[in-house]
C-alpha cells in the first residue's frame, strides 16, 4: 500500500504545480495558477475562461429550478437542519479554488490568486487576491480564511470534520498568504489540496457579532461574497436570489461567462411526481432527470411534441467512477475469500437488470476511472506491464492473459453457465449446497447476506442477484434505513 500512495503523490507533483522544498512549512512557496491530479492541467496561466463557458453570454433573465424536500437553515457548515439550495457551492460564497468540470481533477484560483503544494504534500499555501470583498464592502482577508477552517474543524458537520482530519494546523504568513500543514502521521492524500480549496470562506467580522452563533442553524441569511445574494424566501417553499452586479470576481477566468442569470428561483416540492407534473405545467424551467423509467416513459406530452419542451440527453463526459456499486464487507469471514466474491459477482445479471428495471438506459461500468484516460482497456499495455511485473506473484495470472469482461448474459432468465461457475467457486472456497441451503463445509453454518442501501432503489437494483442467491441457497435480507 505504501508504494501505491507514493506513486499517487509523485503523479500529483509531476503536474506543473511543484513548490520549492524547504525546512519549514510554506517557506518560499512557488505559486501557480492552479493544480491538477493524475493528468496535467488543461488550462495554462493565461487562460481567459473555461471552454464550457461563453464569455459573451448576456447577463439577463431568470432561471427557475425545482428542489425536492424543504429547507430551514442558511448555515452550510452544520449537519443540523436542512440547508437551503444555493448555500453550498459557489453561488453565494467564494472558495479558494474553482473546480474545472471538463478535467479529471483540476482546480484554478478563485479567491486565491495562487496555490503552491509541497512535493510530499506536507503543506499547501494559498495567496489571497487583493481586490476580494464581502457584500458589505469589507475586504476578504487571511483572517477570514483562518476563521473559516478553525471553525470548520471545531464546529463543522461530521462530513466536514472527517474531510479535514488530516489538517494539523493553519497559519498566516505575510499579508495575503495562508499555510495549511498536514499531519505527519497520516497517509498521503493527494486530494487534500482540493479539499482545502473547495470550502466557501466565511466572514469573521460578521460571525464575531455577539448575537450570532455559528454552531446553530439560522434563518437570517449570512453575509456572503459570491456572485449572488438571497433576495427573499418563503420558509421551506421558495428561494429567490439576485445577481450581484458589482461582484468583485465577475471577470476572473474561472467565472467569466458564468453566473449569467439576473435572478435564480427555487421552488420546493415534497413529492417527486408532483414536481414532474409541475415541470410539464411550466412552473420551472429546467430539471435534471435522475430516474431512467421517467426518462423513458414520462416525456411524451403535447409540449414536447410541439417543440416547446426540450428533452436533451447528454452523455456523461467527465470521470464518474462506478455508480452505486456493491461494496462487500471483507471483515466478515464468509466474504474474505476472493473466490466467494467472484462467485457473488457471477450471480448479478446486469443485462437483465438494465432491460427489466432501467429500460436499457445504462452502460456497464468497467473501471474505477470510468470515462477517463486512466480507465483500463483490454490487456495491459507495455507501459502497464512494466508497473505490474514487480507484483506478478501477487496478481491473479488472468490479469496478464484475459481482458476483463462482465459475465455473459442475454438479459432473459437465469444464466445457467454463470450459476454453474459460481457454484464451482463456492465449492473451491469451502461452501456447498445441502438440502437447499449453502453451508460451510467445516462449520456447517449457513451463508447469509445483509444488504444495506441508502434507499429502496438500492435494494431493488440488486433483484437479479437476490433471486440467484435464493437459487443457490443463500438467505438475504435488505434494509434501507431512514436517511437521518
Amino acid at each position: 500500500m505504501r508504494a501505491a500512495y507514493l506513486l499517487a503523490a509523485s503523479v500529483f507533483c509531476c503536474a506543473p504545480l511543484v513548490a520549492i522544498s524547504s525546512e519549514g512549512p510554506c517557506e518560499n512557496p512557488e505559486y501557480r495558477h492552479g493544480i491538477s491530479h493524475l493528468l496535467p492541467p488543461k488550462y495554462d496561466a493565461d487562460f481567459t475562461h473555461f471552454d464550457y463557458a461563453n464569455p459573451n453570454a448576456p447577463k439577463t433573465g431568470e432561471m427557475r429550478l425545482p428542489s425536492l424536500g424543504t429547507f430551514d437553515n442558511f448555515n452550510y457548515i452544520l449537519e443540523k437542519g436542512r440547508l437551503a439550495d444555493g448555500y453550498a457551492g459557489g453561488l453565494v460564497y467564494d472558495p479558494l479554488l474553482e473546480y474545472s468540470i471538463d478535467e479529471t481533477t483540476a482546480a484554478y484560483g478563485r479567491l486565491a490568486e495562487g496555490v503552491a503544494v509541497h512535493p510530499e504534500l506536507d503543506w499547501v499555501a494559498f495567496k489571497i487576491r487583493k481586490n476580494a470583498v464581502w457584500h458589505d464592502g469589507q475586504p476578504i482577508t487571511v483572517d477570514d480564511v483562518l476563521f473559516t477552517f478553525e471553525t470548520l474543524k471545531k464546529h463543522g458537520s461530521v462530513a466536514i470534520r472527517t474531510a479535514l482530519f488530516d489538517l494539523d494546523r493553519i497559519f498566516a504568513f505575510g499579508d495575503r498568504d495562508v499555510c495549511f500543514v498536514r499531519k505527519k502521521d497520516v497517509e498521503i492524500n493527494p486530494i487534500l489540496p482540493f479539499v482545502f480549496g473547495g470550502y466557501g470562506i466565511l466572514p469573521k467580522h460578521y460571525w464575531d457579532r455577539h448575537d450570532i452563533d455559528i454552531t446553530k442553524t439560522t434563518l437570517e441569511p449570512p453575509l456572503v461574497s459570491g456572485p449572488y445574494r438571497l433576495e427573499s424566501y418563503e420558509l421551506g417553499r421558495i428561494l429567490k436570489y439576485e445577481r450581484v452586479h458589482d461582484y468583485w470576481g465577475r471577470d476572473l477566468p474561472v467565472n467569466k461567462g458564468r453566473y449569467n442569470f439576473d435572478r435564480l428561483k427555487w421552488d420546493y416540492f415534497t413529492d417527486d411526481n408532483v414536481m414532474g407534473e409541475a415541470h410539464k405545467a411550466h412552473v420551472f424551467d429546467v430539471r435534471e432527470e435522475g430516474v431512467s423509467k421517467n426518462w423513458a416513459t414520462q416525456y411524451d406530452f403535447p409540449a414536447v411534441r410541439r417543440g416547446l419542451f426540450k428533452r436533451d440527453l447528454r452523455p456523461t463526459a467527465r470521470v464518474e467512477g462506478l455508480w452505486w456499486p456493491l461494496i462487500w464487507n471483507t471483515d466478515r469471514p464468509n466474504l474474505a475469500d476472493i473466490r466467494v466474491r467472484e462467485a457473488l459477482w457471477l450471480l448479478f445479471d446486469f443485462d437483465w437488470t438494465n432491460r427489466a428495471l432501467f429500460y436499457d438506459f445504462y452502460d456497464k461500468g468497467v473501471s474505477f476511472f470510468q470515462n477517463s484516460p486512466m480507465a483500463h482497456q483490454g490487456l495491459p499495455s507495455e507501459r502497464e506491464l512494466a508497473l505490474l511485473e514487480p507484483w506478478r506473484d501477487q496478481i491473479p495470472p488472468r490479469v496478464f492473459s484475459e481482458a476483463f469482461r462482465h459475465p455473459p448474459s442475454d438479459g432473459f432468465g437465469p444464466q445457467r453457465q454463470n450459476i454453474k461457475r459460481s457454484l464451482e467457486l463456492f465449492a473451491e472456497a469451502g461452501w456447498e449446497v445441502r438440502d437447499g441451503v449453502m453451508r460451510n463445509n467445516v462449520t456447517g453454518n449457513p451463508f447469509t447476506l445483509d444488504f444495506i442501501a441508502v434507499s429502496y432503489y438500492g435494494i431493488r437494483q440488486n433483484l437479479s442477484l437476490v433471486q440467484n442467491l435464493d437459487r443457490v441457497g443463500i438467505e438475504t435480507r435488505g434494509k434501507a434505513p431512514e436517511v437521518s
